[in-house]
This record gives C-alpha cells, sequence and structure tokens, in this order.
C-alpha cells in the first residue's frame, strides 16, 4: 500500500507569492531595512509591536499595491499617495517610516511630520478595520499623515478615537497635492476641484493623454465607480481617490484598470458615469521617474 504524506506549511500571506523581482529602488529599500533591529520596540508607539511592524514596512516595499486603507476610514487619499511612492521611490518610504518608528518624528524637506501623542498611543490598536488590523506600519503610516497634513475640511483638529472614519482624516484635491509634494517631491498637475467637476477633461482621450505624462490619479465619487441599485440618494461629491493604471474603450465602452482597497481591480462604465464620477484629475511628475 502507498503511503501518502501530506506535509502542511504555516507561512506568513505573502511568504506563498513569488519572490517579485526587484528593481534597484526596492533593493536599495531593503538594504535600508535590514540594517536595523527589529526586535528593537518604540520608545513613542507603545502599541506597535516591533516584528510585526518590520514585516510590514516590507511587504510594503515588495508589494506596495496591497496597502489597504482599512475598513470604512477616510484613508483613501493618503493609501494611494503610499502606493505610489512604495512603488517609485521605497527608500524615501523607508527613511521616512522608520525615522517616525524611532524618533516620533521624521523631516521632509519642506515639512515636518511630528505625530501628536493621541495618534501614537492609538496606532496599532485599530479595530474593525479589515486587514489594517494587522498592518500596524500601516496604521502608523496611515494615521500620521492626516494627522500634520491639514486642509479646510479638517474641523477637528485633534484626534480622538474613531476620527478616522470623519472629517479629522478627510482629503481634499488641494491636500492630495501638498502631500505629494511633500512627500515624494513631486510636480502635481490638476484639473476640478473638490465640488465641481474638470468640464470637457473627465473624459478618456484627455485621462489618456495625461497618463503619457506621468502617473495620474483620479478624485470620484466612490458611489458612481460602485453603483447599486439600493442607492436612492447619491451625494455629487468626490469621496475617493483611485490610481488609474489603464484605460481604454471598445464599443462605447470603457474598461478601466486602477488601484483601489490593496487590489487592481478592472471596471466596466459608460462614458457617461466616468464623467459623472470624476472630479479632480491629479498627474504627478518626478525627474528620472518612471510611472
Amino acid at each position: 500500500m502507498n503511503r501518502i504524506l501530506i506535509i502542511i506549511l504555516l507561512v506568513s500571506p505573502f511568504s506563498m507569492q513569488a519572490q517579485p523581482s526587484l528593481n534597484k529602488n526596492q533593493q536599495e529599500a531593503l538594504q535600508l531595512l535590514s540594517q536595523m533591529d527589529t526586535s528593537k520596540a518604540s520608545a513613542y508607539w507603545p502599541m506597535v509591536e516591533p516584528s510585526a511592524f518590520f514585516h510590514n514596512v516590507k511587504k510594503n516595499i515588495l508589494y506596495p499595491e496591497k496597502i489597504y486603507q482599512g475598513h470604512v476610514t477616510n484613508f483613501c487619499g493618503y493609501a494611494a499617495m503610499s502606493v505610489i511612492l512604495c512603488r517609485q521611490q521605497p527608500q524615501t518610504y523607508v527613511r521616512s517610516i522608520l525615522e517616525l518608528y524611532e524618533k516620533g518624528e521624521t523631516h521632509l524637506e519642506k515639512h515636518v511630520i511630528k505625530p501628536t501623542e493621541a495618534v501614537r498611543k492609538t496606532a496599532g490598536n485599530l479595530q474593525r478595520k479589515g486587514r489594517l488590523n494587522i498592518n500596524p506600519a500601516d496604521q502608523l503610516w496611515l494615521m500620521s499623515l492626516p494627522d500634520q497634513f491639514k486642509g479646510y475640511m479638517n474641523l477637528d483638529k485633534k484626534y480622538n478615537p474613531g476620527d478616522e472614519n470623519k472629517t479629522w482624516a478627510a482629503c481634499t484635491l488641494g491636500k492630495f497635492n501638498h502631500m505629494a509634494q511633500d512627500l515624494g517631491g513631486y510636480k502635481t498637475t490638476s484639473y476640478g476641484t473638490d465640488l465641481i467637476r474638470p468640464g470637457g477633461k473627465n473624459n478618456i482621450d484627455f485621462i489618456r493623454k495625461e497618463m503619457a505624462k506621468g502617473t495620474v490619479v483620479l478624485f470620484v465619487n466612490s458611489k458612481f465607480l460602485h453603483p447599486s441599485k439600493f442607492r436612492i440618494l447619491v451625494l455629487r461629491a468626490p469621496t475617493h481617490y483611485i490610481i488609474i493604471y489603464d484605460i481604454q474603450e471598445v464599443d462605447g465602452i470603457i474598461e478601466l484598470k486602477y488601484w483601489d482597497y490593496g487590489l487592481k481591480t478592472v471596471e466596466l462604465m459608460t462614458p457617461k458615469r466616468l464623467k459623472k464620477m470624476t472630479y479632480g484629475i491629479i498627474r504627478l511628475n518626478k525627474e528620472n521617474i518612471t510611472p
């Protein structure tokens, strides 16, 4: 009788995947990370467990598109910016987040990110946020950005538990541009506003032209992006950020490929729906950076 031996391997979720081929920027980022003592706890982030933190940072270097903003949070703009930064400038991301972990603050070229005590005591302990619950580095990072970058919608300046779901974490079009410039040194060109669509530009031809020049992010109304027959009232304002990978039109139907909620997604829609959902078109450029 033949005997069948079954071996069950318990591994981390992303170690089951084939190791991606690494570019020079990723290699440099991993080299920076390898110099750290991954068992050393931070004096500034009491709820952030060291090994989970460093594991999370490494995952973001290897698989930036898996960055997830959390269930029902307003972190989408910060997550989209983080995906772009980790894809194109992982060394910048690693230097900044390690400095935050070690010193409680990080110094950018034109901005200092120094999270408040309320944020530092909460990051690492968020609950009911899906995969974000087990990613303490993402919690640290995604809470630090709205705590320091402020816009006119952020009337509640001080963080209180649950504010990640409220206007404390809201990200306007101007605020997103400001973050891109300060975090990654990007030159941004944007069209549209927080309330009015970019008339004549929220169409496939214009978006494709912008994609040929740089990385394109759309500021959209998520109710039109993911419509439901059960919604009677749709708020006429943008609420969400997505990174565009490709956009094509076949027989009057648009195929949109984009990043959203830690996934690459394909969506079919009419040109009319694209116009109705798009309030902002942002192009990010930086010398020697490939979109």
